[in-house]
């Protein structure tokens, strides 16, 4: 499917948050100033009457970080994919108290820099008022499951799209293109977040599935003229000895430009 209608379908969904939320708390608000008495709402309550911000912790909001691959609909964690996939990330955010504002509000998304048939990604949303968090916890339950995993068959690493990351916000369907840098350690700055359902809103970037060559040499020795190679000879000084260089590629991809070189031991 279109990235751009895969995107506005997760924009469906996040209008979707908003009017359930506004059934489920059909009060004078619909944020962290319902009536006492809502489980789990008390302690809201009295960040906001501090005038403190709180990111993805009511009832209704999404999980943190989910990926899709682009050739999908649907945002889930974890995905299945393989080498050569694209993929995309999305990170929900929500300041669920009103009346507050989280100033230079931060998103971030560890990718594993290892390879591996697990790639997971951990993702970090904070302000200049809020500690970082890494999911959506509501009641003391993260929301989904922890960070966005994409599993693969063979072992792949995992890289950002340059240029891909767009910011939805306030619930919009129509991403603008923001600053690289939501992969690296301090993030990018999506701005100053009011506190509501209607301010919430999501980053999404791209991010591309690779294999990697796995060059293996295997070194074999033997008396010249011989048709075995072995591990091992005996050997006169004098005597003249034959190498043999075995080189596999293990890997994924294809290897090229391979240079090869071997050093002998002292007085050969």
């Amino acid at each position: 499917m279109n990235i751009r209608k895969m995107f506005s379908k997760v924009g469906e969904k996040v209008r979707g948050f908003f009017t359930n939320k506004k059934k489920i708390l059909a009060t004078v608000a619909v944020c962290a100033t319902v009536v006492a008495g809502v489980t789990g709402l008390q302690t809201n309550k009295i960040a906001n009457a501090t005038g403190t911000p709180r990111f993805n912790f009511l009832p209704g909001d999404a999980e943190m970080l989910r990926a899709a691959k682009v050739t999908d609909s649907n945002w889930a964690d974890p995905i299945n994919a393989n080498i050569g996939n694209r993929v995309a990330f999305l990170l929900y955010y929500h300041n669920g108290m009103v009346d507050t504002v989280a100033h230079n509000t931060r998103v971030r998304v560890d990718l594993p820099i290892d390879q591996s048939t697990q790639l997971k990604a951990t993702s970090y949303l904070w302000s200049d008022k809020t500690a970082y968090i890494t999911d959506t916890v509501v009641d003391g339950q993260i929301v989904g499951l922890s960070g966005g995993t994409i599993n693969v068959p063979t072992n792949a690493r995992i890289q950002y799209v340059s240029g891909s990351t767009k910011l939805f916000a306030n619930g919009s369907t129509t991403g603008v293109a923001i600053a690289d840098g939501i992969t690296t350690n301090s993030g990018v700055n999506i701005g100053d977040i009011n506190g509501c359902w209607q301010y919430a809103g999501y980053v999404t970037f791209l991010a591309d599935i690779y294999g990697e060559s796995n060059l293996v040499m295997d070194k074999k020795v033997a008396h010249p003229g011989e048709s075995q190679w072995h591990d091992e000879i005996t050997a006169n000084p004098g005597d003249s000895a034959a190498y043999l260089l075995g080189i596999r590629n293990d890997g994924n991809i294809t290897a090229g430009q391979i240079s090869v070189k071997d050093i002998l031991p002292q007085y050969m």
